[in-house]
């Protein structure tokens, strides 16, 4: 071997040897080893998550942190922990902090969704409006990310931006029933009833499955929007044949008894809705009106 390729190799194998001797000594190998305790602490935590056991969820994800505060995915694990558990602004909080933080695009968005669907249930339109924002710079054809725009400004009422967003975010996930549930929902905020109906028909011709409770709702109230009140009723049975327990039925059938007079069915369906949710302000409303109509039939019988 020429002895200038010998110095070379020896140069080589000095300079990796000093490089591993070098590295014993800095930070790095101490934090691999809080990265594994940190892995370990979340692989528990994870399987606690999953089995329901939230108060050993939680210790362990904040083990975890402790050791590794940047691993996103544990962030959110770590949030969705304290949300199950009732500690919404905690969650809100933490996640707030979190997502200033630097990793994977995926959990990036992750993260800012789940940020952004918790500010909405907690009434911050704005602010989910904003997260969807974030998500749509990283992800511009993230149906979930146009979902919660358009959530967000249905909240704000405003009806015509959120059906875009809508129908944005069904483009990048056809035949979704959550979307096409929300698109009839605003169809008949906007008073577009027939446009509410097709979409209704064309989810049921097109994907051969049965409305959903809420759909079934949402056509009803369609079918009211037209005045074809025995359609109306017809689609609320069918819903109450679905899920004989859901208050909004009642209230919406008691409220199609008031508009076609039928005064016994709409006692009847508001009763049941106090029974379901008591207390219930729309079921009270609708049997205050009722009180009134039959004292004013009273009235009208006794003056004769």
């Amino acid at each position: 071997m020429p002895v200038f390729n010998r110095i070379f190799l020896f140069i080589l194998l000095m300079g990796g040897y000093c490089a591993l001797l070098g590295c014993r000594h800095v930070p790095f190998y101490r934090m691999t080893d809080k990265a594994v305790e940190s892995l370990e602490y979340s692989r528990q935590g994870v399987c606690a998550y999953e089995h329901g056991d939230y108060d050993v969820a939680e210790k362990q994800f904040q083990a975890a942190l402790e050791r590794n505060e940047s691993n996103l995915e544990v962030c959110r694990y770590y949030a969705e922990t304290l949300w199950i558990k009732g500690k919404h602004q905690a969650s809100i909080d933490f996640l707030m902090n979190a997502v200033q933080k630097k990793g994977t695009k995926e959990n990036e968005i992750l993260l800012k969704q789940s940020l952004g669907e918790k500010l909405l249930l907690c009434g911050s339109a704005s602010g989910a409006y904003e997260c969807a924002e974030k998500i749509l710079e990283l992800s511009p054809q993230n149906p979930d990310a146009w979902f919660l725009r358009a959530e967000a400004l249905h909240k704000s009422g405003q009806f015509e931006e959120a059906l875009l967003d809508y129908q944005k975010s069904l483009y990048y996930s056809p035949g979704d029933p959550k979307i096409l549930q929300e698109i009839i929902v605003v169809q008949n905020r906007l008073k577009n009833y027939e446009g509410a109906l097709a979409a209704c028909q064309s989810m049921e011709r097109n994907h051969s499955v049965n409305l959903s409770t809420g759909m079934l709702l949402a056509k009803a109230e369609a079918y009211q929007g037209i005045n074809q009140w025995d359609e109306a009723r017809e689609t609320l049975l069918t819903a109450m044949r679905q899920e004989p327990d859901c208050p909004q039925i009642y209230r919406q059938i008691a409220e199609l008894g008031l508009l076609t007079g039928n005064i016994q069915e709409s006692l009847a369906a508001s009763q049941r809705a106090l029974e379901l949710v008591p207390g219930d302000a729309r079921s009270l409303a609708i049997q205050q009106r009722i009180q009134q109509i039959q004292m004013a039939g009273l009235s009208t019988t006794i003056q004769r």
